[in-house]
């Protein structure tokens, strides 16, 4: 009885183990694909083809300014991007901080901090599915620290 109780035990570990792996690594997952497609995407290098690549065609980003709610396009800055390559803000140097990632099977929310020159300026809460062709935001709300 004692030697199933121990089997058990170690099948269970051992499952658990490569539950909380799998995990680990659609975070990490996540987090490279905000990184490339947003925080490299438009802030560091200002390229669209990470950009679009990172983020849904039909993605939108929710802006709340003066008590309204606006709904912008994430293709304003695929456009913006090939009209005019590169940082938005060279002079500035971009930092970002991810407070917290959260997966549940194909679907993922991360909250990512964004400074510009040290200072808070962004607080982004985007919402990321798991396609065929890997992690892309769908949707992006933010808090901006003006």
């Amino acid at each position: 009885m004692k030697k199933i109780f121990v089997l058990f035990l170690g099948i269970i570990l051992v499952v658990v183990g490569f539950v909380a792996t799998d995990t680990t690594d659609e975070k990490e997952a996540v987090k490279k694909a905000i990184v490339e497609g947003y925080i490299e995407g438009i802030f560091l290098k200002g390229d669209p083809e990470r950009v679009k690549k990172r983020w849904h065609d039909e993605c939108e980003i929710f802006m709340y300014r003066n008590k309204q709610l606006q709904k912008l396009p994430a293709t304003l800055w695929v456009e913006r991007l090939e009209k005019k390559p590169g940082p938005p803000m060279p002079d500035v140097k971009v930092t970002y901080e991810f407070e917290d990632v959260k997966v549940m099977g194909n679907a993922a929310l991360a909250v990512v901090k964004v400074f510009f020159d040290g200072k808070q300026k962004y607080t982004d809460f985007m919402n990321l599915y798991k396609f065929d062709s890997g992690w892309k935001i769908v949707t992006k709300t933010f808090y901006a620290h003006f």
